[in-house]
């Protein structure tokens, strides 16, 4: 998480038995560090329920979906089965595609890769949902809870198989790079 930062000369050392000193020189955005550093993001991989039309009146979720919002705040029906979960990415990197727009370049480990071919295969022509979560502790008078926000940050049909190498789009260039 460090590294997101873009610093050298990080020194990081332990002090007493639970807790660590970060030191981070030349930074000038301090909570921005406490933001990165304070929480632990995951993406994962869903697909749109194919009737994905939310019914606010009743709030009614059908069986084996789940309700998540966008950054508009529209609520999306997802099916609760994981396609594909953040730890089968081997690396990612924030860069702007052939449209000049920001992305975000995935590539999967071996087994994830044999994985969402399979699940984009039996898809194509499918919306496939890309959900951030954030998992973080809030500290509330003296009580501490571990808590997780989840957004959908894009939805995408599938065109085409996809294997070890894909983009995510629709982000800015801020959230690209802290997404990768």
């Amino acid at each position: 998480r460090i590294d997101e930062l873009w610093l050298s000369e990080v020194n990081i050392r332990k002090y007493g038995d639970k807790n660590i000193i970060i030191e981070l020189p030349g930074l000038q955005d301090i909570d921005r560090a406490k933001n990165v550093l304070g929480k632990t993001i995951t993406i994962n991989f869903f697909m749109v329920e194919d009737n994905y039309v939310y019914n606010s009146i009743n709030k009614y979720v059908p069986l084996g979906t789940k309700l998540v919002y966008d950054r508009k705040m529209s609520p999306i029906l997802l099916k609760k089965k994981l396609i594909l979960s953040g730890e089968f990415i081997s690396s990612a990197y924030s860069s702007l595609n052939e449209e000049r727009k920001p992305c975000v370049n995935v590539k999967l480990t071996k087994n994830g890769a044999q994985n969402f071919l399979n699940a984009t295969t039996e898809n194509v022509g499918k919306l496939i949902g890309v959900v951030y979560s954030e998992s973080f502790i809030d500290i509330d008078e003296n009580c501490k809870k571990l808590k997780t926000k989840e957004e959908i940050i894009s939805i995408g049909r599938i065109i085409q198989p996809l294997y070890d190498r894909f983009q995510i789009t629709g982000l800015t260039l801020q959230e690209s790079s802290d997404l990768a």
